[in-house]
């Protein structure tokens, strides 16, 4: 199933204009490999990861955390909004 940015900001609880400057931002990367061998993330994993680094960074900024605990924060973060966009 394929969400529109509706639906993923929807889920996201995010404002649908926030999600279509994300979807700019992924179609750019995916556009810096034209003609290689280079497979790009989907978007969904590109929201994933988007968010996931947004937690690693916040539990560093903190100062509270470990490298440990930062990468904690990216997987738990990862695996949350995966489970968010993925759910049917």
């Amino acid at each position: 199933m394929t969400l529109t940015n509706e639906q993923i900001a929807e889920r996201l609880e995010i404002h649908p204009s926030v999600v279509d400057n994300f979807e700019e931002e992924w179609q750019a990367q995916n556009e810096d490999f034209p003609g290689s061998d280079f497979v790009g993330e989907t978007f969904i994993e590109f929201m994933c990861r988007t968010f996931a680094e947004s937690a690693f960074l916040m539990r560093a900024i903190e100062c509270k955390g470990t490298a440990v605990e930062c990468l904690e924060s990216y997987d738990d973060a990862y695996s949350l909004t995966e489970q968010i966009l993925r759910h049917e």
